[in-house]
């Protein structure tokens, strides 16, 4: 892969999932698109230790994330957004508009919430679509523990939203 594949495959989600980084927007170091900007760059310049037995997406996921942590380590921030971009939608009637933004931000407001390794799993499976292995590797843990994790995120979620009239 060149870098302009790299980059196109790779520049929007990074985006999404620096967004996600408790205090992002808050330590006034970098914005998600430069932050995003600074993973791709690293990745260029060590592609050449990237094990192709291995998922790239991975191995993106997993320097982003490292990059991300340093970065909030050094500003020692603590507070931040919710995990959310803004994805294109289809036209639909104003009714069902406003009960979709309604559950939209039931949901933003329940990963928000989370601990942050939790939005960051939540991210990885259901924004990237990540199989649970790709998960662990990213994140450092058992696939077991992440198993575990998506399942009480589900849970919480299901029950958050019955609670609102939902489910």
């Amino acid at each position: 892969m060149d870098f302009e594949q790299i980059w196109q495959r790779f520049y929007a989600p990074l985006v999404v999932f620096c967004r996600g980084f408790r205090g992002v927007q808050q330590s006034g170091l970098l914005e998600p698109e430069d932050l995003a900007q600074e993973v791709l760059l690293k990745v260029f310049n060590h592609i050449e230790s990237y094990d192709p037995n291995y998922s790239m997406t991975t191995w993106v996921y997993r320097i982003a994330r490292n990059h991300c942590i340093d970065v909030l380590q050094r500003a020692a921030v603590v507070h931040g957004r919710p995990l959310r971009g803004d994805e294109p939608g289809r036209e639909i009637g104003p009714e069902l508009a406003a009960e979709r933004n309604e559950q939209e931000e039931l949901i933003d407001r329940y990963l928000a919430g989370l601990p942050e390794t939790d939005r960051q799993i939540a991210f990885f499976r259901f924004s990237e679509d990540l199989k649970l292995r790709e998960i662990a590797r990213i994140m450092h843990m058992p696939s077991g523990t992440v198993k575990y994790r998506l399942h009480r995120i589900r849970a919480g979620l299901q029950n958050g939203l019955k609670e609102a009239g939902y489910a």
